[in-house]
């Protein structure tokens, strides 16, 4: 699990936090609608990327955490 939030996080919020500074853009349509992409931020400052891209780090973290929460919790459930 660990090895998975470092590298799909990582990539995903690269791809995320493009997606929501740069609307319109070939990522942005290439990418399926997500809630955890940034929303407000449409061409942000260049200074301002790595705190959109740390909070995006954090949301998909807590995401993917929960997803395993829950599939832990639903497997001792069935066993």
């Amino acid at each position: 699990m660990m090895l998975s939030l470092a590298v799909l996080g990582s990539s995903y919020s690269c791809d995320y936090t493009a997606v929501a500074i740069q609307p319109g853009g070939f990522l942005e349509k290439a990418t399926a609608p997500d809630p955890d992409i940034p929303t407000g931020v449409d061409w942000a400052k260049w200074f301002e990327v790595p705190g959109i891209w740390w909070n995006t780090v954090e949301r998909l973290s807590w995401t993917m955490l929960g997803k395993r929460l829950r599939m832990d919790a639903s497997s001792e459930w069935l066993q």
